[in-house]
């Protein structure tokens, strides 16, 4: 059973998990929106009224990809992994711990 200063800590560490969460997702979420803006200088939409297309640095755009995907996407995604799987824990630690303790009894045995 845990203390009342070892739920403070839990729901800390809690609340920090999602945080860094909720960043990590919208850091995602930005990057995603900003590499369809970058993709939208090659889509056909782009012709010019007499046909030719609009001028796209196909190596400026390469490398704006290239650091929206390695820089932004590919580093978040197993910090956001590692944030799920730390949420996971203490939200497993807490329905273990916590609760049974506070409702005085064991969470395993349903109350029907």
């Amino acid at each position: 059973m845990l203390h009342s200063e070892e739920h403070a800590i839990l729901l800390h560490d809690i609340r920090a998990a999602m945080l860094n969460h909720s960043g990590l997702h919208k850091e995602v979420q930005d990057s995603l929106v900003q590499l369809t803006e970058v993709l939208q200088c090659l889509v056909p939409a782009g012709e010019g009224e007499h046909g030719e297309k609009s001028s796209c640095d196909v190596e400026g755009l390469k490398q704006q990809v290239n650091e929206l995907l390695v820089e932004d996407v590919e580093q978040c995604m197993p910090m956001l992994q590692l944030s799920s799987d730390r949420l996971s824990r203490l939200l497993s630690t807490m329905v273990r711990d916590v609760i049974p303790a506070r409702a005085g009894g064991d969470a395993a045995t349903p109350s029907d």
